[in-house]
């Protein structure tokens, strides 16, 4: 049973861009239980890509230190001859009690 929804989304919804420029996708991961109530304390995962068509240029982690979110156990390997980017995430330093709460883990940066 699946009880964590992954959601990617590019920022603001931009399109994506043409080459040589920039943009960033958004990981976000839902607690999705019947019970949930809870933000996702921990997540980790590998991404692939085409490396022929994209690079990562960086990787911004939600650490807000006032919310306490991802701002521990930051992680992620970029090769961008491989095309990958493994084990990247981080934990949160408190789960938080707000019901439905869905911060952002991480944003990944590509260029074109």
């Amino acid at each position: 049973m699946e009880s964590v929804e992954v959601i990617l989304g590019l920022v603001d919804g931009a399109p994506i861009p043409g080459v040589g420029e920039e943009f960033d996708v958004t990981f976000t991961a839902r607690d999705i239980r019947p019970d949930a109530r809870s933000t996702v304390f921990s997540f980790y995962t590998d991404v692939v890509f085409d490396p022929t068509i994209l690079s990562v240029v960086g990787i911004d982690y939600n650490d807000d230190l006032l919310t306490g979110f991802y701002s521990i156990a930051q992680t992620g390997t970029v090769d961008n001859d491989a095309g990958t980017i493994e084990e990247v995430g981080a934990s949160a330093l408190l789960a938080s009690p707000l019901p439905f709460a869905s911060p952002t883990v991480f944003t990944v940066r590509f260029k074109v």
